[in-house]
């Protein structure tokens, strides 16, 4: 369970604090020393508490300090916090306390090594309510250098930085953009093959370290291992890095009988081989290459479906089992469609329909709960809407099916990833104002969210791939049709829950938790 903490201040308390976790910290603004036992005593029934006590001697209540004031390094705003949080009660309530809803830094040297105290002050809510705020942290240009970006695969290595894989469209290359930091602000940049039309429908992961569709993984050294199309000759080609900046890989064609990869997408087994999905458009069929090596010399490659038009925009992930699971789009029935192997090779694999109501399927992006069930966001091209579907077993017989955003005129290229509670934080292309937008799913169900424009400047959000850094915090990466550009988005997501409190002389108003990581990073 996530750790919280409080700055309690200019509030007062009753019995209804008792609601809060054990596992909360509370640290108490100056004006509340000499509180601490009735505080104990309305925390009695919640176990034991951790109490820090701030040293600071100033009048936290002074109005000068309650002016909507930017929240330094937190990574969001006062007034974007309100609108985040001031919701209504009731009828009755409408919005929140006015100037002293703002969150405030404080500096003072009589704290010493505790700088900075972030206090968060009386807001409306409704009991054990909660959410995350949303802020773009950081928007980086990665590449302008010619027309590119088409088809970006983002994952993250051992320092939390982006590597992606992208088509470069003006040379015809696949690329690999390196990150040296978070931001990405001194990327470096490295054609990965250049030998024709190369880099289409790629997807890259890095090995063990945590073109155009393309799909990347790192291996245990922290190297991009890529899969994508080879357009000249229509082949499925794997890339396999040497080193980080892959200046030396190893390039492999995998399948060459037919027109294939188209919507490829890879990840790296327990032994880390590579193991692919793809498109083959020749027989319209969708198809699986598992790789015997690490450079996939001898691969063994499967008909999974081979239903009439099947298998673009398809997602795959690994289960515990190191089985294959699938999310693809039925063509000629506008279907989602998922296909679970039974075995490594898929030799007979169980496929369901997950969704058949209208037309739905497309640009799917799949990952795996705690449980091994499968969970999908799509496109539901009849009615212009974000869906989410969340599987109940393994084999998804059952599903709860949710619409995210209803509010666009069509949407392109989602990308999924789950949170540490196990919700989803989804990124896709809005395509009535042509912008990025994210969703961040509040429960497992997504039967509420927050949905935020993360880059609106221009036309930008097309071929997204998003992955959440150990502060659950979204990396994006992502086109500019304007300025036919790589770029990467930072969005800070911040969870928190609210407790109703009654004070005695004021409105009623609650207490703010944030989770306790967050808080500290600012008392050093």
């Amino acid at each position: 369970m996530m750790s919280y903490s409080v700055v309690i201040t200019n509030c007062s308390l009753d019995r209804n604090i008792s609601k809060m976790n054990h596992n909360d910290t509370i640290i108490l603004a100056s004006e509340f020393k000499g509180k601490e036992n009735k505080i104990r005593k309305g925390l009695s029934q919640a176990g034991d508490h951790q109490f820090e006590m701030s040293e600071d001697k100033q009048d936290l209540s002074t109005p000068s300090f309650l002016p909507y004031p930017t929240i330094k390094n937190a990574g969001f705003k006062a007034n974007e916090l309100l609108t985040s949080l001031c919701i209504s009660l009731s009828s009755f309530f409408i919005v929140c306390l006015s100037l002293i809803c703002a969150p405030i830094f404080i500096q003072t040297s009589a704290l010493g090594t505790i700088k900075k105290i972030m206090m968060v002050l009386l807001m409306l809510m409704k009991v054990g309510k909660g959410g995350v705020l949303t802020t773009v942290d950081s928007i980086t240009t990665v590449d302008s250098i010619d027309y590119v970006c088409e088809c970006t695969s983002l994952a993250l290595n051992s320092a939390g930085n982006a590597v992606i894989s992208y088509y470069d469209q003006t040379n015809g290359d696949l690329k690999l953009a390196v990150c040296n930091d978070a931001f990405c602000s001194s990327p470096t940049l490295t054609a990965v093959d250049s030998i024709g039309i190369v880099g289409w429908h790629s997807s890259l992961s890095l090995n063990g370290a945590g073109s155009r569709h393309s799909s990347l993984s790192l291996n245990g050294a922290g190297n991009a291992v890529i899969s994508y199309l080879d357009h000249t000759n229509a082949n499925l080609k794997l890339a396999v890095c040497n080193n980080t900046t892959c200046t030396s890989p190893v390039l492999t064609i995998v399948d060459s009988v037919g027109d294939v990869d188209w919507w490829s997408s890879l990840s790296l087994n327990s032994v880390g081989n590579a193991v692919i999905n793809y498109m083959d458009v020749t027989n319209d069929d969708l198809k699986l290459a598992v790789c015997n090596d690490a450079i996939c010399s001898s691969p063994t490659i499967i008909t999974v479906d081979s239903a009439v038009d099947v298998g673009s925009h398809s997602s795959l992930q690994l289960n515990g089992a190191g089985n294959a699971v699938i999310s693809y789009m039925d063509v000629t029935n506008d279907d989602l469609k998922l296909a679970v192997c039974n075995d490594a090779i898929c030799s007979s694999p169980t496929i369901i329909i997950v969704d058949s109501s209208g037309d739905v399927g497309s640009h799917s992006s799949l990952q795996l709960n705690s449980a091994g069930n499968a969970v999908i966001s799509y496109y539901d091209n009849t009615n212009d809407d974000l869906k989410l579907a969340v599987c109940n077993d393994a084999i998804c017989s059952s599903r709860t099916l949710t619409i995210v955003d209803s509010a666009e005129d069509g949407i392109l290229h989602t990308s999924l990833s789950l949170n540490s509670a196990g919700n989803a934080v989804i990124s896709y292309m809005g395509l009535i104002n042509d912008d990025l937008k994210l969703a961040v799913c509040n429960d497992a169900i997504c039967s509420s969210s927050t949905i935020i424009i993360v880059d609106s400047i221009g036309q930008v959000g097309s071929y997204t791939s998003l992955a959440l850094n150990s502060a659950g915090n979204a990396v994006i990466s992502y086109n500019s049709w304007t300025d036919q550009d790589l770029k990467l988005a930072v969005v800070i997501i911040t969870p928190y829950r609210a407790l109703l409190i009654h004070p005695l002389n004021l409105p009623q108003a609650c207490l703010v938790y944030l989770p306790h990581s967050l808080l500290v990073r600012h008392l050093h």
